[in-house]
């Protein structure tokens, strides 16, 4: 049986992203159909896909939220993609070596730590439901034909000054 934790107020220390070329497919242009070469394989191509790391703290203890996104095909021929989401524990050099974003303000959250892959998520400004600040699907909701996704909210942020 999977551990939870509770639910459990963190403060964003920061947010690292990155671009990463990985493999896709050619799609017809009026649809998700995916176009197929003379031997009936499906055309790839690379594409650009972003991943983030949001860095939570609390008490000194600190957490990586990885979130990414990758291509497939559906068994009926359809572009599909999957997200990833996990949260593993990180450490005060690890995030200070890696953060390329921070928080424009104080950015607080609950989360509940869970040690089981994440289905769908919705985290927002603790003192602001109303605002989003990062939001994940695996699959969009449909297993058949997935489309999954992963949001960060990039108004909360900016780029994170480096001296040379």
């Amino acid at each position: 049986m999977p551990i939870i934790s509770a639910t459990s107020l963190f403060k964003i220390v920061g947010l690292n992203i990155t671009t990463t070329t990985g493999n896709s497919y050619e799609t017809s242009p009026h649809s998700n159909d995916i176009l197929h070469d003379d031997d009936g394989k499906g055309i790839t191509k690379q594409r650009m896909f972003t991943s983030y790391i949001v860095y939570i703290e609390r008490e000194n203890e600190y957490h990586a939220i990885h979130l990414s996104v990758c291509h497939c095909a559906s068994s009926r021929g359809k572009l599909c993609a999957l997200a990833d989401m996990s949260v593993d524990p990180s450490n005060y050099e690890e995030v200070m070596i890696n953060i390329t974003h921070v928080p424009s303000a104080p950015l607080y959250i609950e989360l509940q730590i869970k040690e089981y892959y994440y289905e769908d998520e919705i985290v927002r400004l603790y003192n602001n439901q109303d605002t989003c600040v990062l939001q994940f699907s695996k699959d969009g909701n449909d297993e058949r034909t997935p489309y999954g996704f992963v949001y960060v909210n990039m108004d909360l942020f900016t780029s994170k000054i480096t001296y040379g």
